[in-house]
């Protein structure tokens, strides 16, 4: 059920970036319900992370803060870094485009203090492939620029977060 869950999931990252969302968020329920099902939590964090960006992406920032919070949550129990600190990266993420500066450099902070935890080494599980410190710092730096912009009079914010 796990290599299911996984696969799905890759087939809803393949139509978000063909720039299909509602085919992707099909793909994404679906792999997260069967990730629940096989009772993989590190697997449910990853696709709920992954739907953060999908949201936030759409201009849904607050839809993308509920998938960030749970990603979180379920990170926690996973006992990794890199699953917390990719939760924490796609809440960042997704505070910002909602305009919650303070909340999203309350974030910012939490990613700076796991990410000190985060060696270059590969994780064990596949889904954390991409996840090295230098693509956090990077990311880091997106999002300190982006907080020192000041704020859009309309209230509006550009989402930053994008698709790989």
């Amino acid at each position: 059920m796990s290599a299911y869950a996984d696969l799905t999931s890759l087939i809803g990252w393949l139509w978000f970036n063909m720039g299909d969302y509602r085919n992707a968020q099909h793909y994404y329920d679906e792999a997260r319900n069967v990730a629940h099902d096989a009772e993989n939590v590190e697997l449910v964090s990853y696709i709920l992370c992954t739907m953060s960006q999908l949201a936030t992406w759409q201009g849904k920032p607050r839809v993308g803060i509920d998938h960030a919070v749970v990603a979180g949550v379920w990170a926690e129990q996973t006992g990794s870094p890199k699953a917390r600190a990719y939760a924490a990266d796609v809440a960042v993420r997704a505070y910002l485009a909602d305009n919650q500066r303070d909340k999203s450099r309350a974030t910012l902070d939490l990613e700076r203090a796991i990410l000190a935890t985060v060696q270059n080494a590969p994780s064990a599980s596949s889904w954390w492939y991409f996840l090295r410190r230098s693509v956090l710092l990077v990311n880091r730096n997106e999002v300190r620029a982006q907080l020192r912009r000041p704020r859009r009079r309309d209230g509006g914010g550009q989402s930053i977060a994008r698709p790989c």
